[in-house]
């Protein structure tokens, strides 16, 4: 494992970062501190190749879930209520059909779903 290849996924998760929270100076500061104490806290283990390799994956990873699946709720300047979505070219926009199906399986019977829909059906 290259040294430049840790580097390559170091900077790959602080671009997602900036790229999804863009104008928000906070995250991307919080963001870029996490990441760099989960790097530095890792580097004991920059011996063994396979854990090396393993981790690299990991950050890998996530900066690809922070780029395809993270999006930033801004809140509207005319509403202290509304927020929109920041969606970027990059964040994936499938269909809900695949959580409705999980949903629907693990419901079992009608009102028995999530925020206690039993409970209110008892009183």
């Amino acid at each position: 494992m290259s040294h430049s290849r840790v580097l390559a996924a170091y900077r790959g998760l602080l671009r997602a970062q900036r790229k999804t929270f863009r104008n928000d100076g906070a995250r991307i500061a919080d963001a870029a501190r996490f990441t760099r104490n989960e790097f530095l806290k890792n580097k004991k283990d920059i011996s063994d190749p396979a854990k090396l390799e393993q981790l690299v994956q990991v950050a890998e990873q996530a900066s690809a879930l922070i780029t395809h699946n993270v999006v930033q709720a801004v809140r509207k300047p005319t509403s202290s209520e509304l927020f929109e979505l920041r969606i970027t070219p990059d964040t994936e926009l499938g269909s809900n059909d695949s959580i409705k199906k999980a949903r629907g399986a693990s419901v079992g019977a009608v009102g028995t779903g999530c925020c206690g829909g039993a409970a209110k059906q008892a009183h």
